[in-house]
């Protein structure tokens, strides 16, 4: 009776390690599960983000294109005109009568064409490819939680085996530093005599 008591004991105790054990695994896979589900909600957005800052820069560069055509369509057709016009007069029988005319209509026809200033048609890739998991990580730092901060350690608290850097943000571990009141000869026999 007592080997059952035992026993049922034990697998009482198994039983509820294992349900504790299963309950703390289904907590951390949901941990698990939220933080990745904010990082896809984060790069969602930043991705949304980036394709609405380039069809924002495909609208304005298509804009200057179209009112550059507009603006030679308008300068061709008043050159048409004047071809025209100067193509009617030739066609006339009266030369002399031309000949007198030609400077008045030399300036009745004159259309200075106006060179539209260049544009650059050079899509700059790097303002929205480049680096894009540099400039997501610089982005991503103001919403990491905890959020990453500078630290300075106290060289008074610090542990004897840490180096402090001198600026006192960056520490090294040294097994082998030899402490303040440590005889190095006490410190391991098999140090002092090396074979």
């Amino acid at each position: 009776m007592h080997t059952n008591h035992m026993k049922d004991t034990n697998n009482n105790f198994n039983n509820s390690l294992l349900g504790a054990q299963k309950n703390r695994f289904e907590e951390i896979e949901r941990e698990i599960r939220a933080e990745f589900q904010n990082l896809h909600r984060f790069l969602d957005e930043e991705e949304e983000t980036d394709l609405e800052r380039l069809s924002k820069e495909r609208d304005r560069r298509v804009k200057i294109l179209k009112e550059r055509e507009k603006k030679i369509g308008m300068q061709s057709r008043d050159l048409e005109k004047a071809i025209e016009t100067l193509n009617c007069k030739l066609r006339e029988d009266d030369s002399p009568k031309l000949l007198k005319e030609i400077k008045e209509l030399l300036k009745r026809c004159e259309v200075n064409f106006i060179r539209p200033p260049p544009i650059d048609s050079e899509i700059l890739s790097g303002q929205f490819v480049g680096p894009i998991q540099y400039r997501i990580w610089k982005h991503m730092k103001t919403s990491l939680y905890p959020n990453i901060s500078t630290l300075t350690f106290d060289p008074e608290t610090a542990h004897p085996h840490l180096t402090l850097s001198a600026e006192k943000n960056s520490v090294t571990y040294e097994e082998d530093k030899v402490l303040p009141n440590e005889n190095p000869d006490e410190r391991n026999p098999d140090e002092r005599n090396p074979k």
